[in-house]
C-alpha cells in the first residue's frame, strides 16, 4: 500500500479502496495482525490529528504508554492541533500530564466539582 493510500485508509478506516481491498479497520481487527494496546492508542492518535477536530474526547488514551511515546503523543496533539479543545478523563493525571498538557484539572470528588492546576513533569 503506498503512503497516500495509507494516510486514506488512516482517515476513512471504514471506507474500502477503489480495488476492494478490505478496510484498514477490518485488517487490523483481524486474526493475522495483532497490534498492542499502545499502538491502537498511537493510532487513534493519528487518526485524531487527520481529522483536525475542533473538540477532542480521550478516555484514558495516555495510560499504558511508556514515557516517550507519551511525550511523543501530548507533542504532536500540542502541535497538529493547536486550536483543539481536549477533554481529557484521566486517572493519572500527575504521571501524564508533560510540557504542561494538561491546563487545569477537574476532579468530582464527593459530587462537587472542583479545579486545580496540575503539576507538570
Amino acid at each position: 500500500m503506498d503512503s497516500s493510500r495509507f494516510i486514506q485508509a488512516v482517515k476513512n478506516p471504514f471506507t474500502e479502496s477503489s480495488d476492494n481491498e478490505s478496510t484498514l479497520a477490518a485488517k487490523l481487527d483481524s486474526e493475522e495482525v495483532q497490534l498492542s494496546g499502545g499502538q491502537c492508542k498511537k493510532i487513534g492518535i493519528i487518526q485524531a490529528i487527520l481529522a483536525q477536530p475542533d473538540l477532542l474526547i480521550m478516555d484514558e488514551t495516555f495510560t499504558g504508554l511508556d514515557q516517550n511515546s507519551l511525550i511523543k503523543c501530548q507533542k504532536a496533539l500540542k502541535k497538529y492541533l493547536p486550536n483543539c479543545l481536549f477533554l481529557v478523563v484521566d486517572h493519572h493525571i500527575e504521571d501524564n500530564n508533560f510540557d504542561q498538557f494538561y491546563d487545569f484539572e477537574v476532579n468530582f470528588a464527593n459530587g462537587l466539582p472542583s479545579k486545580k492546576i496540575p503539576e507538570s513533569r
